[in-house]
C-alpha cells in the first residue's frame, strides 16, 4: 500500500507492471494531434454571465443527480447507426441512479486519494479556470449548453457535477504516472538490464529472453549503447543492434508500468466516498461563463490536455458525443492497448480503462452499436486476440466470443 506523507511511503510489490517486451522499430514519421474544427469550432462569440449564489456543499443525491443528467444528455446525441435495426433505447435502461452513484463514489475516492497520497487538492479557483476554459474552448457548444441547461445552469451544480469529477481523473492519473514510489522497481529492473547490455541486441535478449528480431527497416549505422526513457506508461530502451547479417537495425525494449486502472482497483477502498476534502468544490462558489455561440468553420486548432500518444495504425469511432481513438503504434513502443475518448463539447480527454484488454493489434476493426465500440482482428507482433466490445457509458469492457463460428484473425 503506498501511504500519504508522515506515513512511511513504501512500494508494495504488489504495484510492480507485469512484462517486458522488446519488438522491432522502423524509422517513422510522428505528427502533432490535430483536430478539425469544422462546423462547429474556433474563434467563438460570448454572450451573458450567470453569478452562483452562497450556498451549502452539494449532498450525495446532488451530485449523483447531476452525474446522470449529464450522462442523460450525453446520451441525447449518441448515433443510433442506421444499420442498427432495434430502436434506440430509452436512457433509463441504459444507465440507472446506481451506476451514477458510483461514478460519484469514484470521483471522491480519487479526490481523497489525491489529498492523502499526493497532497494535492482541486481548488476552487481551479475549478473556475477550468470551466472558463471549457467554456470558451467547446468544439460542440450546443452539447455543453444542454449540459448547462440540464443542470439549471446552476453554477456550483455544474463546478461540481460536470467540471470536478473531469480535474480530478486528470490530476490523479497524472501523480500516479510520475510518482517514483510506485514506478521505482520496474525503474530498477529496467535500469539493471539497460546498463549491463553494451548494445540493444544485448538488451533484447536479457529483457525478453529470446533472439532479437530483424528489423524491417535496416540502417548503416554502428550498434549504440541502450538509451532509457521513461513515458506516461513504461520505461523504453533505444538503441541499435547489430543483426545476424551484419547490418544494423534499430529497435525498442520496454517494461510497462503497472496500468492506472489495475492499481485503482485494489485501492480505492481505502479511500472516503461521503465528501471532498475541505478547500475543494463546495466551499466557494463559482461565476458561470457563457457558452460560445458562433463559430468560424473550416479551421484548425490543437487537441490539448492529457490527448493519448499521436499513433497510426490504431482504431477511430465517432459515436455523436465522443471520438473514441484506441490501439495502433506511435512508433516508440510496441503495438499499445490504451486509449482515450475526446469529447468536443467540454474539450477534454478522458482515458479508456484497461480493466478488460485485448491484445494490442495494428489495422483492427472497430464499428460503433450504439452502444459500444465492437474491435475485431488486427496484427500484432505479440500474437493478437480476436477483439473485445468497449461501452463509453460505463467505462466497461467485454470478451467478444471467439469460436468455431468466428472468421479467422484479420
Amino acid at each position: 500500500m503506498l501511504r500519504g506523507q508522515g506515513e512511511g511511503s513504501q512500494e508494495d510489490p504488489r504495484h510492480d507492471p507485469s512484462e517486458v517486451r522488446a519488438a522491432p522499430m522502423t524509422t517513422r514519421v510522428r505528427g502533432s494531434l490535430l483536430k478539425v474544427v469544422a462546423a462547429a469550432s474556433a474563434v467563438c462569440l460570448q454572450v451573458g454571465v450567470v453569478e452562483a449564489s452562497a450556498r451549502p456543499p452539494l449532498t450525495m443525491e446532488d451530485r449523483v443527480r447531476a452525474q446522470r443528467l449529464v450522462e442523460e444528455v450525453k446520451w441525447r446525441y449518441r448515433i443510433w447507426p442506421s444499420e442498427n435495426r432495434e430502436a434506440k433505447p430509452e436512457f433509463a435502461s441504459v444507465y440507472d441512479d446506481g451506476r451514477a452513484r458510483g461514478a460519484v463514489e469514484d470521483t471522491l475516492r480519487k479526490s481523497a486519494a489525491l489529498a492523502r497520497v499526493w497532497s494535492r487538492r482541486i481548488t476552487g479557483a481551479e475549478i473556475e479556470a477550468e470551466l472558463r476554459r471549457m467554456a470558451g474552448a467547446t468544439r460542440a457548444p450546443d452539447q455543453l449548453r444542454a449540459m448547462f441547461e440540464a443542470l439549471g445552469n446552476d453554477p456550483d451544480l455544474i463546478a461540481e457535477g460536470l467540471v470536478f469529477p473531469l480535474l480530478v481523473e486528470r490530476r490523479i492519473r497524472e501523480a500516479y504516472a510520475t510518482d517514483e514510489r510506485l514506478h521505482r522497481n520496474v525503474r530498477g529492473r529496467a535500469e539493471a538490464v539497460a546498463v549491463g547490455a553494451s548494445t540493444l541486441d544485448g538488451l533484447a535478449i536479457a529483457a525478453s529472453g529470446g533472439e532479437w528480431q530483424a528489423s524491417e527497416s535496416k540502417v548503416a549505422a554502428v550498434p549504440t549503447v541502450p538509451r532509457l526513457v521513461e513515458t506516461g506508461d513504461a520505461f523504453v530502451a533505444h538503441g541499435q543492434a547489430r543483426l545476424r547479417d551484419g547490418t544494423v537495425g534499430s529497435g525498442i525494449a520496454v517494461w510497462r508500468k503497472r496500468e492506472f486502472d489495475s492499481w485503482w482497483n485494489e485501492e480505492r477502498g481505502r479511500y472516503s466516498a461521503t465528501s471532498p476534502p475541505a478547500g475543494e468544490p463546495g466551499t466557494a462558489s463559482v461565476t458561470l461563463p457563457a457558452v460560445a455561440t458562433a463559430c468560424t468553420d473550416d479551421t484548425w486548432d490543437y487537441i490539448r490536455w492529457s490527448a493519448p500518444v499521436p499513433r497510426y495504425a490504431h482504431i477511430v469511432v465517432w459515436t455523436g458525443t465522443e471520438m473514441i481513438v484506441w490501439g495502433g503504434e506511435d512508433g516508440s513502443t510496441p503495438e499499445t492497448i490504451t486509449g482515450g475518448r475526446y469529447d468536443p463539447a467540454t474539450d477534454n480527454w478522458t482515458p479508456m480503462s484497461l480493466v478488460f484488454e485485448t491484445e494490442p493489434g495494428l489495422y483492427a476493426t472497430g464499428v460503433w452499436s450504439g452502444t459500444e465500440v465492437i474491435i475485431w482482428g488486427g496484427y500484432s507482433s505479440f500474437g493478437g486476440g480476436p477483439g473485445a466490445r468497449y461501452n463509453p457509458t460505463t467505462d466497461k469492457w467485454s470478451p467478444i466470443r471467439s469460436d468455431a463460428t468466428a472468421p479467422p484473425i484479420r
